[in-house]
C-alpha cells in the first residue's frame, strides 16, 4: 500500500525529494522549469507536475540540469 501523497508540495520538500537546495528549486520555479502555485506568500509544486518532470528527466535526460530519480 502506498503512502498518501500531498497534492501540493512545499519547496523544502521538493528540495529534499530532488536532493538539491531550496535555492535551486526556487530558480527552477522562477524560470518555469517546474510549475508552481502561489498560496498567499508561499509557493507549492503540484505533486503530479513534479512526478511528470522527474519522469521527463529520466526519459529525455537533463538538458541543463542533473537528472533526478526518486527512490523509496
Amino acid at each position: 500500500m502506498n503512502a498518501p501523497v500531498d497534492p501540493l508540495i512545499r519547496v523544502s520538500k521538493v528540495a529534499t525529494i530532488c536532493d538539491c537546495s531550496k535555492t535551486t528549486v526556487y530558480a527552477m520555479l522562477r524560470d518555469g522549469t517546474l510549475p508552481s502555485l502561489r498560496i498567499g506568500k508561499s509557493l507549492r509544486v503540484p505533486s503530479d507536475d513534479l512526478r511528470r518532470w522527474i519522469e521527463d528527466q529520466k526519459t529525455h535526460g537533463a538538458r541543463d540540469q542533473t537528472a533526478v530519480v526518486i527512490t523509496r
